[in-house]
């Protein structure tokens, strides 16, 4: 498959760097996903054999590799010497991603969604495992804005912050309009970095990670539910904020000693709620000999 790519560098002024390009991407099936007749069993941690959530799987030779288009442009502004500023306007394009659901049987209600395993076709070769099917999604769309920065304030003080609104859909199949699986909409980070002396440097970061949506058939019971109506459509898990602290000393000229305390408010991010388990307040300690 020929994935062509192209990209152009102007530099209007010794300040501004703009950059901008068009790329293209290719992502084929599995072969299990296209191999035909071939099943595998799926369900995940709640597969219960029988009248639970077991499924199987078949191979579909029809489905259609993912193909996607990828449109960037940014800018690189540095006014002073100790200011850096750059953006960056992006936009993807999918086209025929691949999905999976179930295969609803004749009795499926009225919202035309099989909801419940009574609804859900069974396999034929054995009717003890629900089936489900391989489809491609008409197209999707992830596009955004990421914004950065470094200043340094003094000889002895450097910021640097970051931020990146991102914006995704699937256009068309069983979850039109709703984000690509877990894509926050909001991300930003800031860091301090100090040099107390010569041999001291002291350094302070924060980060903040917005809300997710999981939106799809097998996306667990974490999370709150989001529904379309009476069907649920996906999780939903909530943003949260961590901070972390540490220092490098230079003891000798070819030994530092390196000191860190992440997750510094001891935040807890539990599998019931983000569907991860996230490390609580952690401390390390390093040491790096230059020879």
């Amino acid at each position: 498959h020929w994935s062509p790519r192209a990209y152009a560098v102007w530099t209007p002024s010794e300040t501004l760097t703009i950059k901008g390009g068009v790329s293209t991407g290719f992502r084929a099936p599995e072969i299990r996903a296209v191999a035909d007749g071939y099943a595998y069993e799926t369900g995940g941690a709640n597969c219960n054999y029988g009248a639970g959530l077991c499924g199987v799987i078949i191979g579909d030779p029809n489905l259609k590799p993912e193909s996607s288009v990828n449109y960037e442009v940014s800018a690189l502004w540095r006014p002073i010497p100790t200011l850096a500023l750059n953006a960056t306007v992006f936009r993807t394009d999918f086209k025929d991603k691949i999905a999976d659901d179930r295969v609803c049987g004749p009795d499926v209600n009225n919202n035309g969604v099989c909801d419940v395993p009574d609804e859900v076709m069974r396999w034929d070769q054995d009717p003890l495992y629900q089936l489900y099917y391989w489809y491609n999604i008409n197209d999707a769309r992830i596009q955004g804005v990421e914004l950065g920065g470094r200043w340094q304030a003094t000889d002895q003080l450097a910021l640097k912050a970051g931020y990146t609104y991102t914006d995704s859909a699937q256009k068309g199949g069983l979850y039109d309009g709703l984000p690509l699986s877990r894509t926050p909409e909001h991300m930003a980070n800031l860091r301090a970095d100090y040099a107390a002396t010569d041999r001291l440097n002291l350094w302070a970061a924060a980060s903040y990670h917005g809300e997710e949506i999981n939106a799809g058939l097998r996306v667990g019971i974490n999370g709150e539910p989001v529904l379309d109506g009476p069907r649920q459509v996906g999780r939903r898990y909530p943003d949260y904020a961590l901070a972390d602290i540490g220092a490098n000393w230079r003891v000798r000229d070819d030994v530092t000693l390196k000191f860190g305390v992440y997750n510094l408010t001891d935040k807890v991010l539990n599998v019931a709620d983000y569907d991860f388990q996230g490390d609580g307040r952690r401390y390390w300690m390093g040491v790096s000999w230059d020879f």
